[in-house]
């Protein structure tokens, strides 16, 4: 796949999970944006997509209480390209885009026990299941549960998990996601469970 196919694939992963597509008819407008706490990450997005595409970027906060920031593209191209990727790709999986959504909606833990676990929460109970079924099929162990909100106008959620050191691993080096979120927090976990595991003896 050319590099600014596999970008746009990636990018719409975030659109889809966290960020927004909106066209201003009055000035004739088209605005991309992907949100994140992170500006570190959505820095290096916008550079990705902006080496791949020849396209310009903003990264702001969208006011001073707010705890995130925001990415904006303002191209009609990649609007219109993302806006059919968002819709088509939940059907047809690829890995960028599993990646995109994993940056934007996964997370990285390991319990009191010191067992891992990756978890991707999405609403679309069917795209978890694709996902789910689409990284058994690359020899990765994941399941795909549903839980219910019981708080007013929640949606239920579908979870994908990936448990245990080798299987998680095995996902970080196939998938490849870039968040610090997921990267830096499972190097870390990896330190401290090797620091803990007792020494072999000789």
């Amino acid at each position: 796949m050319c590099r600014w196919r596999s970008v746009l694939n990636y990018l719409a992963g975030p659109v889809y999970g966290d960020g927004s597509l909106y066209y201003y008819r009055r000035n004739n407008e088209y605005f991309i944006h992907v949100y994140d706490q992170d500006q570190e990450f959505l820095q290096r997005v916008g550079v990705e997509v902006s080496k791949a595409l020849k396209v310009r970027y903003t990264i702001i906060k969208p006011s001073k209480n707010a705890n995130y920031y925001r990415l904006q593209f303002t191209s009609k191209k990649i609007y219109s390209y993302v806006a059919k990727l968002v819709k088509e790709k939940p059907q047809r999986l690829t890995k960028n885009f599993i990646r995109g959504i994993i940056d934007a909606e996964g997370t990285v833990y390991a319990d009191k026990k010191g067992r891992v676990a990756f978890e991707l929460g999405i609403a679309n109970q069917r795209l978890a299941i694709k996902i789910s079924n689409w990284l058994e099929k690359r020899g990765i162990r994941a399941t795909c549960t549903l839980h219910k909100d019981r708080r007013p106008h929640r949606r239920t959620i579908a979870k994908v998990r990936v448990r245990g050191w080798e299987n998680v691993d095995k996902m970080f080096k196939l998938v490849k996601p870039m968040h610090p979120k997921l990267v830096v927090k499972f190097e870390n976990l990896k330190m401290k469970h090797s620091r803990a595991r007792p020494a072999t003896p000789p």
